[in-house]
């Protein structure tokens, strides 16, 4: 997920109400990306956990931000060759 759709995800569930999970399937679905492919429905019935993994993409966004900034720039592609 990159960040633009993180903030659109962030936008759309700020501009509706939160009602929580409605369905059981909502992690599966957020986990699939549904949060991003489908937010009106998603933001609606499934706001925990389009949050939770926003949260999750956030963190994993910064972990991979931080192997590539090594020193500033990525050094990675000298071992290749």
């Amino acid at each position: 997920m990159n960040l633009l759709s993180i903030l659109l995800l962030i936008l759309t569930l700020a501009t509706h109400k939160a009602h929580g999970d409605t369905a059981a399937e909502c992690p599966q679905w957020a986990e699939m990306g549904e949060c991003t492919l489908n937010p009106n429905y998603m933001s609606e019935h499934c706001a925990d956990a389009c949050r939770l993994q926003a949260d999750k993409d956030r963190d994993m966004a910064a972990e991979i931000g931080e192997l590539f900034a090594w020193g500033g720039s990525c050094y990675c592609c000298c071992w290749f060759r």
